[in-house]
């Protein structure tokens, strides 16, 4: 059906219309519209139809049975003859339905023309429609049952019909519908174009984004981006333009669809979860947000639904999800995302949190140690990302001092990358404490920590022995001033020089739990030693000691001795 052909029947509709509600009651249908062949107009089959379904339903109007429905969704394709009049409804009683045409975006050429049309059904008699390109609003006054008038988008086009924009609202029982008609598209005429209806019951606002594509028009490169939410192909690009992509792994790349938008929230697809990507304005992919998408690696959703899985109070529980993590993470290699690392970080903080409310059992305890051990096998650049993400080093480090504690009982727990130590010491009769972290001989993987309770001990036992770490601790550690400073007076507390207190040892086969996160990301030096750490437990005040802690690593081939002095040295 040509523009023409097309004008002149909705010329004879609105006609119809404003007929079959002046002589409802006459006997005989109107010549001129007896029979009406409308299969090749895209119908809406809403309120602003009924009249012609009660006129088809009463044999005042025929209607041929090629005629269908094209909207709404629920009756496309629909015979309009087999539709009730009752059917033709608007979304329900009284309420405007504002549709846009295109209702996708539109990538189209410098020269090309272009119409957008909006429509309004179940309209009221002061609903107000206009238009806006951006900042831009353009208004035509109401004369009767429509109103036509041209504007121009820019003040140095205004002599220049190629610049300007024709606006036309038509007013129809109970619709109103304007248009826009672009005779000569330019760059002028890019951008973000809304049609905004105003009425009583409420406010609406249809939004189209148009692109046009000139000679100078820069453009963003087909590009390919791939991360723990999916790979994505994201397609030659205006400058610009947003694209939207669905994200990977809900449907088949092949079955993904695009959608270009322009920076407005509003050009969003809310009930479709997508991946973007922004081209800017001078060419360059920018911004690329997959944040809505789910992960993709099937480690990386267990460990997420580990961490989102809220584990009751009890023993039982409690001792099966922490069978479970350990099992999962035995193969030591399955830890390849930042986000594994992260959640599997969140998950033993909450299992060490719920086993400090309990009475606390070996297995659990020597269990969450082993999976810490476990997130050492991941690379150094993995945990130094999960760290500035969300502290997971941190995090893992925190949870083995409080599992110790909470475990008064666990005095060894070995893993392939870390070892824990803790002594039941008297403060009044401590005399110091070395231990060593150590190998038989240059030949030997298998390392072994032992203590010795004379302080200030050779640095090596034998010629054969291979010393990795060791720790010196003073015997004034616990000495009455200090005592009194962390524990008050013995009249306050008579029971401070007495009581036993816990010393718990950490020694790490690497340094991959400590990376260096700095802010200026200047740093150039890594730790290459093994860590060796002690701490008192459930200490909570800070200690300045009278004498220094000696502590030797080491570094590659050498053996570097390092002495902490009394004031750098806490309970931590």
């Amino acid at each position: 059906m040509s523009g023409l052909e097309r004008d002149n029947l909705r010329r004879k509709l609105i006609e119809a219309a404003a007929w079959w509600r002046r002589s409802r009651a006459r006997p005989r249908p109107d010549p001129w519209l007896s029979c009406s062949d409308l299969s090749q107009t895209e119908l809406v089959c809403d309120c602003g139809l009924r009249w012609l379904a009660e006129a088809s339903a009463t044999k005042r109007v025929r209607v041929t049975v090629a005629t269908k429905c094209f909207r709404p969704r629920d009756f496309n394709g629909t015979q309009f003859k087999k539709l009730q009049p009752e059917n033709f409804q608007c979304h329900g009683p009284g309420l405007s339905v504002v549709e846009l045409e295109p209702t996708l975006d539109q990538v189209v050429f410098a020269g090309d023309s272009l119409r957008l049309r909006c429509r309004v059904t179940s309209a009221e008699d002061n609903h107000r429609v206009w238009w806006a390109r951006g900042d831009a609003h353009f208004q035509a006054r109401r004369l009767g049952s429509s109103a036509n008038y041209t504007d121009y988008l820019e003040p140095h086009h205004q002599h220049q019909q190629r610049g300007g924009a024709k606006f036309k609202t038509t007013y129809l029982p109970d619709a109103v519908e304007s248009m826009v008609e672009i005779q000569e598209l330019n760059n002028t005429h890019s951008g973000e174009w809304s049609c905004l209806v105003q009425g009583e019951k409420g406010n609406h606002t249809r939004t189209v984004s148009i692109y046009v594509i000139a000679h100078d028009t820069k453009y963003c490169p087909t590009n390919v981006t791939s991360n723990n939410r999916g790979s994505y192909v994201w397609p030659r690009t205006v400058a610009g333009v947003t694209v939207e992509l669905e994200c990977a792994g809900i449907l088949p790349t092949h079955h993904r669809e695009i959608k270009f938008s322009g920076r407005s929230p509003s050009s969003s697809l809310p009930a479709m979860r997508v991946a973007k990507h922004a081209c800017t304005n001078e060419g360059s992919w920018h911004e690329l947000d997959t944040s809505d998408c789910p992960f993709v690696s099937e480690t990386t959703k267990i460990l997420e639904q580990f961490a989102s899985t809220n584990i009751s109070a009890s023993k039982t529980t409690l001792v099966d999800s922490i069978r479970s993590l350990s099992n999962f993470t035995r193969d030591r290699k399955i830890l390849r995302d930042a986000m594994d690392i992260v959640f599997l970080a969140q998950t033993v903080e909450q299992y060490t949190n719920l086993q400090a409310t309990l009475s606390g059992a070996k297995e659990t305890a020597t269990k969450l140690i082993d999976i810490v051990s476990s997130s050492m096998a991941a690379t150094k650049e993995l945990l130094n990302r999960a760290e500035i993400l969300d502290g997971s080093c941190r995090r893992l480090l925190n949870c083995l001092w409080n599992v110790a504690t909470s475990t008064p009982t666990l005095t060894r727990a070995a893993t392939p990358h870390l070892e824990m130590h803790q002594f039941t010491r008297q403060p009044d009769s401590f005399s110091g404490l070395t231990c060593n972290w150590y190998r038989l001989n240059v030949h030997s993987t298998e390392r072994h920590f032992r203590c010795n309770t004379n302080n200030y001990s050779k640095l090596f036992n034998s010629e054969d022995e291979i010393l990795d770490a060791q720790i010196q601790v003073p015997s004034s550690l616990f000495s009455k001033e200090i005592l009194k400073a962390a524990n008050g007076s013995e009249e306050e507390n008579p029971t401070a020089a007495t009581s036993t207190v816990q010393l718990q040892f950490f020694v790490y086969d690497t340094a991959n739990l400590f990376p260096r996160v700095l802010a200026g990301g200047s740093d150039t030096w890594e730790v290459t030693s093994p860590v060796i750490g002690a701490r008192i437990g459930n200490q909570e005040e800070e200690m300045l000691l009278e004498d220094g802690v000696y502590i030797t690593l080491r570094i590659w081939q050498l053996c570097t001795e390092i002495r902490l002095v009394p004031e750098e040295l806490s309970s931590g």
